[in-house]
């Protein structure tokens, strides 16, 4: 056993001898280490691109079919904008499709925020409308879950460039160092 310990201290003696090589292998570790964190950083960013762009897609449809309807309301008489609110509650966007993207974002409280405020106002339309409340009121609401989904729109784009915008940053950094 004390020979196996004094031959490991010769070998640290000898190697200690030439110290070029241990900076040089230290230089190589780091700089591999640097690029496997970019290479992480380019995957994370390569899966979390289209799911983010997926997910702002689907908020600006439902946006664009919630204004049309909407418009088109304002545009009718009482019983096709009643048609065109019933067809309002048909379309909410299925917050279980968003579910990956904000578990992604729960450090941003921007876009739980969002989510949240998206959630209140279509759960007021939709008890305004099973109550059956005047028309204008149902409209005033229609055009508050536009709002909703626009907030979400914002928070979902600040969220994605963030990240995207932390990633370079730190593969940067990873570079300089």
């Amino acid at each position: 056993m004390l020979s196996k310990y004094t031959n490991l201290v010769s070998k640290l003696k000898n190697f200690s001898q030439h110290i070029l090589y241990i900076k040089l292998i230290l230089l190589l570790f780091c700089i591999a280490f640097t690029v496997t964190l970019m290479q992480a950083g380019s995957i994370f960013l390569l899966d979390y691109i289209p799911y983010s762009q997926s997910a702002i897609g689907k908020i600006n449809l439902q946006k664009v079919y919630w204004h049309s309807q909407l418009a088109s309301a304002k545009a009718s008489q009482v019983k096709e904008a009643e048609k065109s609110m019933v067809l309002l509650r048909e379309h909410y966007i299925d917050s279980l499709d968003l579910q990956y993207n904000l578990t992604l974002g729960v450090d941003n409280s921007d876009l739980i925020i969002a989510n949240e405020s998206l959630k209140k106002s279509q759960e007021k339309f939709e008890q305004a409308s099973h109550k059956q409340l005047p028309i204008g009121i149902l409209m005033k609401l229609a055009q508050e879950v536009i709002l909703s989904y626009e907030q979400l729109d914002i928070a979902m784009h600040r969220d994605y460039e963030t990240k995207q915008s932390v990633t370079a940053l730190l593969q940067l950094i990873g570079l300089v160092f």
